[in-house]
């Protein structure tokens, strides 16, 4: 619609392929992952980040929701969480394992698998969960690290909270 020229021409600049899409079939086939009742935030998501559009949705859905599950997230949560942060569902399962990874260690030093960790989760989830210098190595794969950017962030969050 004329409401949204702005925000659409606005994705067109920061995503060119955007323009070349089928924007009807992208919304149809958006509906029949996410459901009707969530067109709204499907269409909310393309515009705030365009390269949403050009997902596997199922894919990203399946192992989205898998690893929702492992945290404590139900399907509806996840598919909240990705229509309201679209940038999240291009990230890879492997960048998940690893902030898993992260979550367990914590859980080690005594911080509870809560709702906090997993609100500082999401807060920091742009931070690497990496072990730096390690060729995107998870803290699991090496013997000693250096804590990731992510552990550390999560840790001092988790610390104010307690």
């Amino acid at each position: 619609g004329k409401e949204n020229e702005g925000k659409l021409k606005a994705a067109v600049l920061k995503f060119p392929p955007f323009a070349g899409l089928n924007h009807e079939r992208v919304v149809g086939d958006g509906i029949e992952v996410y459901g009707k009742e969530n067109e709204g935030k499907l269409k909310a998501a393309v515009l705030k980040h365009p390269p949403f559009a050009g997902l596997n949705h199922e894919r990203v859905v399946r192992e989205r929701t898998r690893l929702g599950r492992i945290i404590g997230l139900g399907r509806d949560e996840t598919l909240d969480l990705l229509l309201n942060n679209p940038v999240w569902a291009g990230y890879s399962a492997k960048r998940y394992i690893a902030a898993l990874d992260i979550a367990r260690a914590l859980e080690k030093k005594g911080f509870p698998r809560d709702e906090n960790m997993r609100k500082a989760f999401f807060n920091y989830i742009t931070r690497s969960p990496y072990v730096p210098n390690t060729n995107r190595r998870r803290i699991s794969q090496v013997e000693s690290y250096e804590e990731p950017k992510l552990m550390t962030a999560m840790r001092k969050r988790l610390e104010r909270l307690r």
